[in-house]
């Protein structure tokens, strides 16, 4: 996580204008695809995360939190 995301801004994948990111309440688990590609350059994640589906069977205290850094 950069500077600029702990701050609340996002920069989205392709050099995009930054977008502002707001907190909410972990009320949903969902499952994700990710890969671990990360430009430290440009301070940024080299491709999007793909949602695969909806986890009805975990709550949000069912899952590990992951840190800030």
């Amino acid at each position: 996580m950069t500077a600029a995301s702990a701050a609340g801004v996002v920069r989205p994948v392709g050099g995009a204008a930054p977008l502002q990111c707001i907190a909410v309440q972990p009320t949903v688990v969902v499952e994700v695809e990710v890969d671990a590609a990360f430009d430290e350059d440009a301070g940024q994640w080299r491709h999007r995360a793909r949602f695969l589906r909806v986890r009805a069977d975990l709550s949000a205290y069912d899952v590990r939190r992951m840190s800030a850094s």
